[in-house]
């Protein structure tokens, strides 16, 4: 089945995976161009800020690493440029999406050798390759905080959405000490706000219009999309 849709800036055009590969498509429907073909698997991908990049997830060189490609358009349709490799890693990541000033890429991951660790927040930062190809690679990869999460997105005023907490989406009847919640991080003073309290699991969390999040929760008995309003957040969150 297609998974891991992601859509573009202007809402024009979603991006999703198949049988291992990119595909793209008008969101209001149509046809559907290939991005990329490739016997390694392709899962999560990202657009830009701009719309002028797609980041993805691929195994193609091992362990599944980041990667970005440019993008083309014809009229409504979507088209592949050149792809470069993002990080060099012998441990999977898992794609997030671009800081919001477009420079750096966003990931989480289990970097770190010690059994029974949880999965840290990552980034990697974009630099000009130098030749005269002008494609992408990236830079040292660097924690964007020492505390435990997944899933890090950017959100417009500076800010980073994230949950942290045992993460079992196929348990959503489960309550108990290892449930997660949604967190939000400050890049400027590394402060935190706990978003949600409920005992269910609460993740995946996106920043939604208005100033609003959206993130996927099992408090209803199954996994929904729910809403927190701008500025806001449970009681009882520290």
């Amino acid at each position: 089945y297609p998974e891991f849709p992601s859509l573009s800036p202007d809402g024009s055009t979603v991006v999703f995976a198949w049988a291992g590969d990119l595909w793209a498509a008008p969101s209001r429907g149509g046809a559907a161009t290939r991005l990329t073909a490739h016997p390694a698997t392709e899962r999560k991908s990202a657009f830009s800020p701009d719309g002028s990049l797609l980041a993805f997830e691929s195994d193609r060189d091992g362990a599944r690493n980041l990667y970005v490609m440019s993008l083309a358009r014809e009229g409504s349709s979507l088209f592949s440029g050149q792809i470069s490799r993002v990080t060099a890693s012998d441990r999977s990541q898992s794609l997030t999406g671009f800081s919001a000033d477009c420079k750096s890429l966003y990931f989480s991951g289990l970097h770190e050798p010690e059994l029974h660790r949880a999965a840290r927040m990552y980034a990697v930062d974009l630099a000009p390759e130098p030749t005269a190809t002008g494609s992408l690679l990236g830079g040292p990869i660097r924690e964007l905080s020492g505390a435990f999460g997944s899933t890090p997105r950017a959100t417009p005023d500076g800010r980073v959405l994230f949950f942290r907490g045992r993460y079992e989406p196929e348990r959503p009847k489960y309550r108990g000490s290892g449930t997660t919640d949604v967190y939000t991080m400050s890049l400027s003073d590394n402060s935190f706000q706990q978003l949600t309290t409920d005992s269910a699991n609460d993740f995946d969390a996106w920043p939604g219009p208005n100033g609003s999040t959206i993130f996927v929760s099992s408090r209803g008995g199954q996994n929904n999309l729910w809403k927190l309003p701008a500025d806001s957040f449970e009681p009882n969150a520290k």
